[in-house]
């Protein structure tokens, strides 16, 4: 599977947009899937003026547990892999998906 992604997040002190696109496999005989993919976040801070961009390798695990035929809850540890500031910015994360199927 192919996908592709937008997201934006605001906080208090700074707004972040980011675009994100990979692929997914998956193992169907047990439910797990593998996914890779590449992402670019820019952030502007609000109180003071500065801009910041980044780019990340996203690899993730996760599971679908099918609930019928079309829809799934897709629970996923993943790593945003920072290429600009290895130490400081990537992070492990865990989330809770629902995915639709047509």
């Amino acid at each position: 599977m192919v996908y592709a992604g937008v997201d934006f997040a605001h906080q208090p002190h700074w707004n972040q947009v980011s675009v994100d696109f990979g692929g997914r496999y998956y193992l169907e005989s047990i439910g797990i899937y593998l996914s890779a993919g590449v992402k670019y976040a820019h952030s502007e801070e609000i109180t003071a003026p500065g801009k910041f961009d980044n780019f990340f390798f996203v690899p993730e695990v996760g599971y679908a547990f099918f609930v019928n035929q079309y829809v799934t809850i897709e629970p996923a540890v993943y790593y945003n892999m920072s290429f600009n500031d290895f130490s400081d910015s990537s992070k492990v994360g865990l989330r809770i998906g629902v995915g639709f199927y047509f």
